[in-house]
């Protein structure tokens, strides 16, 4: 994607939204407006099993990698069994027929003909190359009978032959041995490569259906391409907790809903920016170019013009989840193309870090403090803290109390945030601690 200049189009908009307390629980700050709710997980939080869907490797490159330190840290506080937190990661398969009821059962017809299938083909495969090998191995041997067989007849011909024809004799004597050896290299069969079929990663239907089966009676379901398939089984599982990141349609006594609003960590991050900026160029370089992103792109914006009616956001994606390459490169760009002296950042890696503080430019971190990559010129970054949500809806979970039905956190609920400055400007601590 080329890089986008930000303007003051953007304003009307955005202001609005980034110091907005509201979320998707329809104005309530921390989403406790929809009721208590009697569903009950057990008697105590240690009856509590959990499942946990990712849709990416929650690794340190991966926005989940957060969702699941704030799960992980949450069952250490309330001393949850960690041999009860089941997690499947990197389910992207969503698809679901919705006019088919879903079964319990681990392996439904659909299933059992796709392995039936990479069976046949793989059998396929075997033979055709044992079939290759055999033909290749009977060429090569009748090739080989039929050169011998003329090496002799040229030797018989050569003995009667007058001493005047010797030279032609040794010369067909030559060709005949070339043509052996020849002959002999072909004899060896060449091996066929057998073409496996790919492996195949768990269905979202799949992975709930196991963690089920496994006796799970929460189910986080930690990424909005969830949605759909969610408000698809929870109506089924009635004695499942579903836990849906992002919102939902449907209201059930057994669906929960969570989402942050990291885009007003992000207008704070942009008001201190704006503060740090000489020329007025603000960087900012992301993954991709989604809803979620633009929010915090925006919300940057708004953050820096509040401080300075005139400051620019250059925005730039890298496309992916990461890319060591164009993190450095467009970072760089940013800096040497676009003038900006100041750099944010909605990518997981520290490098945009590494290549501000080469350039000696300020530069904003996210998802966790990158001040050790990037020692004198980090200011700070925008954090989630997951275990505020989840500590909270766990407990209620085992006290059968469930006030966070729709739950939306920023700031105000210690949710969002950004970790603590560490160079010394006054003007930004004020910015930040304001």
């Amino acid at each position: 994607m080329k890089v986008k200049r930000l303007t003051a189009a953007f304003m009307a908009t955005v202001l609005a939204l980034s110091l907005c307390s509201c979320g998707a629980d329809g104005g309530k700050s921390g989403g406790k407006n929809s009721g208590k709710s009697n569903t009950s997980a057990g008697e105590s939080v240690n009856d509590l099993k959990i499942g946990v869907l990712y849709d990416d490797a929650a690794n340190a490159n991966c926005a989940s990698y957060y969702q699941k330190q704030g799960i992980m840290k949450a069952a250490e506080e309330l001393k949850l069994d960690s041999n009860k937190i089941i997690e499947k990661i990197e389910v992207t398969n969503v698809y679901f027929d919705a006019n088919d009821k879903f079964s319990l059962k681990t392996t439904d017809a659909t299933n059992e003909k796709d392995t039936k299938k990479a069976d046949k083909t793989t059998a396929e495969a075997k033979e055709t190359t044992a079939v290759k090998d055999e033909t290749t191995k009977a060429e090569t041997t009748a090739k080989a009978t039929a050169a011998k067989d003329t090496t002799k007849e040229t030797k018989a011909k050569d003995t009667k032959t007058t001493t005047a024809k010797a030279k032609d004799t040794k010369a067909t004597a030559a060709k005949a041995k070339k043509e052996k050896a020849e002959t002999t290299e072909k004899a060896v069969p060449t091996q066929q490569a057998v073409t496996l079929p790919p492996v195949v990663h768990e269905t979202a239907l799949d992975a709930v259906r196991s963690l089920v089966n496994d006796k799970c009676n929460v189910i986080i379901m930690t990424s909005r391409a969830y949605k759909n398939i969610t408000e698809y089984l929870a109506p089924q599982l009635e004695d499942v907790i579903f836990i849906q990141y992002g919102t939902v349609d449907k209201e059930l006594d057994n669906l929960l809903s969570y989402t942050d609003r990291m885009y007003e960590a992000l207008y704070v991050e942009g008001a201190a920016a704006a503060k740090l900026s000489k020329s007025g160029n603000l960087g900012y370089i992301a993954t991709v170019a989604s809803s979620a992103v633009k929010d915090n792109v925006n919300a940057f914006y708004a953050g820096a013009a509040s401080i300075n009616k005139k400051a620019s956001v250059f925005f730039t994606t890298i496309d992916t989840n990461f890319d060591l390459v164009l993190e450095t490169t467009k970072t760089e760009a940013l800096i040497k193309k676009n003038k900006c002296d100041v750099i944010a950042q909605n990518v997981y890696t520290a490098l945009p870090q590494v290549a501000a503080e080469k350039a000696k430019k300020y530069c904003f971190g996210f998802g966790y403090d990158m001040s050790s990559d990037a020692p004198k010129f980090a200011v700070s970054a925008a954090i989630w803290n997951w275990d505020v949500y989840f500590t909270q809806i766990f407990k209620e979970i085992k006290a059968d109390e469930i006030t966070s039905k729709v739950y939306s956190g920023g700031i105000k609920e210690g949710l969002v945030g950004l970790s603590a400055v560490r160079i010394d400007n006054d003007a930004v601590n004020k910015v930040v601690d304001k």
